[in-house]
């Protein structure tokens, strides 16, 4: 259960960063980050629906 809270933190913070910098980020930034975002939300899911 901690990690997938821990992941979910994760993932917001992510979330909170992306909204900060999207104004000084270029594209190739922007597209790391948002492929981060998803991984983190995917393994959040994942380890949810296995708990």
């Amino acid at each position: 259960m901690m990690k997938a809270i821990k992941l979910f933190w994760h993932k917001y913070n992510y979330l909170e960063y992306e909204i900060l910098v999207s104004e000084c980020l270029n594209d190739e930034l922007k597209a790391k980050l948002q492929k981060k975002l998803h991984y983190h939300f995917d393994q959040y899911h994942s380890l949810k629906e296995s708990i």
